[in-house]
């Protein structure tokens, strides 16, 4: 019964980060709140890897851009974590299970009006979810010792 409350958070965390890659052009921060000075600056200092499509990305410290890394960082840490948790501490298959999760979840925004599947962001949802399962596993070592 205990490893079905364990699912059951996995699933919850699930159902948010769906509802929240199906909102159409997503913007945590409109360009009218943003100075003047910091869209100049960041419209001019970015980094982009390829010219469009699934494997493009672009690196930018634009507020909205940040934002939306962020919470891709919160939401995967914290799903990997619960994955961690519910496969009764295997870290490997908590990583496995995140980032398949982190490729559907890029493939639905694909289909989502104003939204984009980019593969950098799995590798940024996989990385998040694998740093934040070490530091429990690490946390969960030290605890024993």
């Amino acid at each position: 019964m205990k490893n079905i409350w364990r699912w059951l958070s996995v699933l919850i965390i699930m159902i948010i980060i769906y509802f929240l890659s199906d909102i159409p052009n997503l913007h945590l921060i409109s360009e009218a709140q943003i100075p003047l000075w910091l869209r100049r600056f960041v419209s001019q200092y970015y980094i982009k890897i390829g010219s469009q499509g699934y494997f493009s990305y672009m690196f930018s410290l634009h507020p909205d851009f940040i934002l939306h890394k962020i919470g891709h960082i919160v939401a995967f840490g914290t799903l990997g974590i619960s994955i961690y948790w519910a496969t009764r501490y295997s870290a490997v298959w908590a990583i496995i299970l995140t980032a398949i999760a982190a490729a559907f979840d890029e493939w639905h925004q694909y289909f989502i009006p104003g939204r984009c599947s980019r593969f950098g962001d799995v590798v940024l949802d996989t990385l998040a979810a694998t740093i934040f399962i070490l530091l429990v596993k690490s946390m969960k070592q030290k605890s024993k010792i």
